[in-house]
């Protein structure tokens, strides 16, 4: 596979939950998982008064193949307290972060880019998902801590996670 070329952010399609679930529910061509890597993990303890109340964030980056392929660069990053027991008071927290690189090859009549960059976007966040909730419990029971599980995701999450704007049938979760 060539390189890719990132996509300016600018050019990302700006939609709402529904229109991209919208799209997403549209039958395409057969679309290919072409490569997946994890590419950068990171546990550190911090103060707990540093993480108390911080939410997961999600930041994403999309690529472009000269063959239309679409890259996804997702990573997650969230502060999770800290006890040595699950009805232990808190001691500290710990921020967690865990990228991963998703490219997606789609077969002719090739979908449009607009319908690339949402099925890339979206779907990166859901082929991710798994793996942080896996990553998040590993790496606290492996420090001797209480583990925390991660809840799976639905789709409108997933769309709100990567970008796509809150509606009245979506509201901000």
């Amino acid at each position: 596979m060539a390189e890719p070329s990132q996509v300016p952010t600018g050019e990302i399609v700006q939609l709402s939950v529904s229109e991209a679930l919208k799209i997403l529910s549209t039958e395409h061509p057969p679309i290919k998982l072409a490569q997946y890597r994890p590419t950068k993990s990171h546990f550190e303890i911090v103060p707990f008064e540093e993480g108390h109340g911080k939410q997961l964030h999600t930041i994403q980056g999309l690529a472009q193949y000269p063959n239309g392929a679409m890259a996804v660069q997702t990573e997650f990053n969230q502060f999770v307290p800290l006890r040595q027991k699950p009805d232990a008071e808190t001691e500290a927290s710990a921020t967690l972060s865990f990228m991963t690189w998703i490219a997606y090859e789609f077969q002719e009549p090739m979908p449009s880019e607009r319908d690339r960059q949402v099925f890339a976007r979206m779907c990166g966040i859901m082929h991710s998902w798994p793996f942080w909730r896996a990553f998040v419990y590993s790496t606290l029971a492996d420090s001797g801590f209480a583990t925390a599980l991660v809840p799976l995701i639905q789709l409108p999450q997933a769309a709100q996670m990567a970008g796509f704007k809150p509606d009245e049938a979506h509201p901000a979760s």
